[in-house]
């Protein structure tokens, strides 16, 4: 799935800091469910 968004990412241009924008804030909180900031 990330590749594949990679990809998709690679190939929009104008759409390439909203898929940034998201693929950070997406991935922030998927580490943070995995590694909880208390722990």
């Amino acid at each position: 799935i990330a590749m594949a968004g990679g990809v998709a990412f690679l190939g929009e241009a104008p759409g390439i800091r909203f898929v940034l924008a998201a693929g950070l804030v997406i991935g922030g909180v998927f580490v943070s469910l995995l590694r909880p900031r208390g722990a």
